[in-house]
């Protein structure tokens, strides 16, 4: 005769973690943000997030009342390209330097300018 025994606790922590990944994949999936996702997202403080991105004319943001909402794939493109402005141009120091996004938008736009 053939015994099969199950670790109830065992089964219960696959269970979990199988749902928390499901929730994750979820989450990430979603196309629309708001301010606390985004923070989550990028990895930022919101007082962070507004000193750099927020005054940005480019900065893809959506009004709906006085919620601000973001458009994943929009600011996907907006942070690759600010990172690169910030690498090629302020050696990866936008923070420690105070440069802004403004900052970096001016420079940007005077570069196309000349």
């Amino acid at each position: 005769m053939i015994e099969i025994s199950i670790d109830e606790k065992r089964v219960e922590e696959l269970y979990k973690k199988a749902v928390e990944e499901k929730l994750e994949k979820i989450e990430h999936d979603r196309l629309l943000m708001s301010s606390k996702d985004l923070q989550k997202y990028l990895g930022l403080s919101y007082p962070t997030l507004s000193e750099l991105f927020f005054h940005d004319p480019d900065f893809p943001i959506i009004r709906v009342g006085t919620r601000m909402l973001f458009y994943k794939p929009e600011i996907d493109v907006f942070i690759d390209g600010w990172v690169d402005e910030v690498r090629n141009n302020y050696n990866g120091q936008a923070k420690n330097m105070k440069i802004s996004v403004n900052k970096v938008s001016k420079a940007r736009k005077e570069r196309s300018i000349s």
